[in-house]
């Protein structure tokens, strides 16, 4: 089954290889998605008054090697059609699967006030 990745997803998973300079850890893929100050993830994370740059500091180095991209995209696209009815990619269910994908970096992050329950 085809994914329907947005633009702004491709450009992310870009983003997150180039950090890494291979296997993009999770550190990276958030990094990468929360590069854009106007982007999807920040408005998201804004809206639940979380202090962006604090959670971003938090965010890295971290060693945790983020699943396959299709496993990502997978995990996204069920939020996406779980929360608004529609399958397509975009960046901030990345985020959201981001953040689901492993609690101990989840934990980092609730640490520097980003809870993925106060997300969804």
């Amino acid at each position: 089954m085809a994914v329907d990745l947005s633009p702004a997803v491709e450009r992310a998973a870009d983003a997150a290889r180039q950090r890494a300079g291979g296997l993009p850890r999770l550190a990276d893929w958030f990094l990468a998605l929360t590069d854009d100050e106007d982007g999807k993830p920040v408005a998201l994370l804004e809206r639940a008054a979380v202090d962006v740059p604090a959670v971003r500091a938090a965010a890295g180095p971290d060693p945790t090697v983020a699943p396959p991209p299709p496993v990502l995209y997978a995990a996204a696209r069920e939020r996406s059609i779980a929360l608004r009815g529609d399958p397509a990619v975009t960046t901030e269910f990345v985020l959201l699967a981001v953040l689901a994908a492993d609690s101990g970096f989840a934990d980092r992050l609730a640490a520097a006030g980003l809870r993925l329950a106060d997300l969804e």
